[in-house]
């Protein structure tokens, strides 16, 4: 039987008024039905008998998660949540499959409220569950689906390895229930994991044909699903560095995605387009203003701060305001890769090579992600060698990144390349999808121009505005114009620092 005739079966079941029925139909299809028709459960529960209702709490919770599928954040009726937490507590030995239901109800307004402490013991007691139960029978189709919330929640606590552990396992179970309907999007669920790590030759893998394009009916749990998967299509996007392709895969990013677990995603695939193709200070001051508004779901720690601290900070060092860039890193204590990758940049515009070699080893990647250095940090070792004068050192570690770049499907490591590596990892590509000229336009953060450099050394020599002015034959004005340019692009707020960070700039540029 397809999982159409189960809903059929259902709706039949409530017009007669055949409650017995649609117990049975939860107990085993609860998933199925949810899958093919939005909402189902919610429309069908909603016309039983108050009392008999009242009497199942697990089916009063039911109904409001079925409503709630399609919200995100929206956090089941408290009231049949708050019961459903009675009940369990009050049985001597309640059941596995109420156990977990509120095990799930708990963990989503976690979620929402960012107890990410709680959040994690919530994990662990749903895993030994799993583990322990033998009554497979009485989680019917619900077993693989158990996992996602679980996935997504070991994501936002920076924990990727686990999330793909639990998304390899609900493709594990959901492929021996014949197969189950989530497995598809289970599977973008593990290309999403890996594009945020970086790895999108795997992410390409697993992501659906279908990726990027969103069908479901709204407010059905395919649609939550589709729509985050829309987020893979414009990472890809991005790793082949293709514009078109990118712009038009956010703007089929459904609204529901802003309130829904993985908001922050959309955030960081947002800001990554601006870093590579937009405004990087109006994409900077909006992105600033979103971790302040979502101060409480973006604690230090987690992926959500890891990632969009790290994102604000690039914008910053691209747009060559490096004390701003700094201040955006300061309570990032992750080593993943892109904030490894970010402070290790911004060491380098503030010219310590040796700063660089020791954030970004080139002998492996990584702990708890690649195995290898990923394409990005050889690519900005070979621009630090260079800048030291070891230009054979430099163009074997392009070579590397180019395949490295190819390994991991992504070419996004150009953009930390110097233009001679840029020029050697695009010509190991050979593709002509990649437009050079867009790749090149991130080659270079904004750095000190010649004038700027002039009003620097002056500086040092004179200390004085107008001294600059009448030896450049310039206007007090411009040349404080030009002073303020040169604090903010080295990362300071008075004289006496830019001096002393002086000797520390790097122009590549030059």
């Amino acid at each position: 039987m397809d999982d159409t005739s189960y809903c059929a079966q259902l709706r039949e079941a409530v017009r007669v008024e055949d409650w017995d029925t649609v117990e049975a139909l939860e107990a085993r299809h609860l998933t199925r039905i949810e899958m093919t028709e939005g909402a189902a459960w919610h429309r069908a529960l909603s016309q039983a008998p108050d009392d008999w209702l009242r009497e199942r709490p697990v089916l009063a919770f039911v109904s409001t998660m079925s409503l709630a599928s399609g919200g995100g954040f929206n956090v089941p009726d408290p009231e049949p949540f708050e019961r459903l937490i009675g009940w369990v507590e009050a049985q001597q030995n309640p059941p596995v499959r109420a156990r977990l239901f509120a095990e799930v109800g708990l963990l989503q307004y976690q979620k929402m409220i960012g107890n990410y402490g709680e959040m994690s013991a919530t994990i662990d007691r749903m895993e030994v569950l799993l583990d322990e139960t033998t009554d497979y029978r009485s989680l019917g189709d619900l077993t693989p689906v158990l996992f996602l919330p679980m996935a997504i929640g070991a994501l936002i606590l920076g924990d990727a390895a686990r999330a793909r552990g639990f998304l390899g396992e609900a493709r594990r179970r959901g492929a021996k229930a014949g197969p189950h309907p989530i497995l598809p999007h289970v599977q973008n669920y593990l290309a999403l994991v890996y594009a945020l790590e970086g790895d999108f030759g795997a992410a390409r893998e697993y992501a659906a044909d279908w990726v990027g394009r969103v069908e479901a009916p709204v407010g059905s749990l395919p649609a939550v699903y589709q729509g985050d998967a829309v987020m893979i299509a414009a990472l890809l996007a991005m790793g082949d560095l293709d514009r078109a392709r990118t712009d038009a895969a956010i703007a089929s990013i459904p609204s529901t995605v802003e309130g829904d677990d993985l908001w922050w995603v959309a955030a960081h695939v947002r800001a990554r387009r601006a870093l590579l193709w937009g405004d990087r200070i109006v994409a900077a001051r909006s992105l600033e203003r979103l971790l302040a508004e979502n101060a409480a779901l973006a604690g230090a720690g987690t992926l959500v701060h890891t990632l969009l601290a790290t994102d604000l900070s690039d914008l910053y060092q691209y747009a060559g305001d490096l004390f701003a860039a700094s201040r955006s890193l300061e309570n990032v204590h992750n080593l993943d890769p892109s904030s490894s990758t970010s402070r290790a940049r911004l060491a380098l515009l503030h010219g310590d090579i040796h700063a660089v070699r020791e954030q970004l080893p080139v002998e492996s990647g990584p702990r708890g992600y690649q195995s290898t250095a990923p394409a990005e940090w050889l690519a900005l070792r070979a621009r630090a060698e260079r800048l030291d004068g070891d230009d054979a050192r430099a163009n074997d570690l392009a070579v590397t990144a180019a395949r490295s770049a190819l390994v991991h499907g992504s070419r996004m490591a150009v953009i930390e390349a110097d233009p001679k590596s840029g020029d050697m990892m695009l010509d190991a590509w050979g593709s002509p999808a990649i437009d050079a000229a867009q790749c090149m336009i991130l080659q270079q953060p904004a750095i000190l121009t010649a004038r700027e450099e002039e009003v620097l050394g002056l500086l040092h020599e004179t200390g004085s505005a107008q001294q600059i002015a009448t030896a450049l034959f310039l206007s007090v004005s411009t040349v404080k114009t030009h002073l303020r340019a040169v604090y903010r692009k080295l990362g300071v707020r008075s004289r006496e620092e830019a001096l002393v960070k002086a000797a520390g700039v790097a122009n590549p540029a030059r």
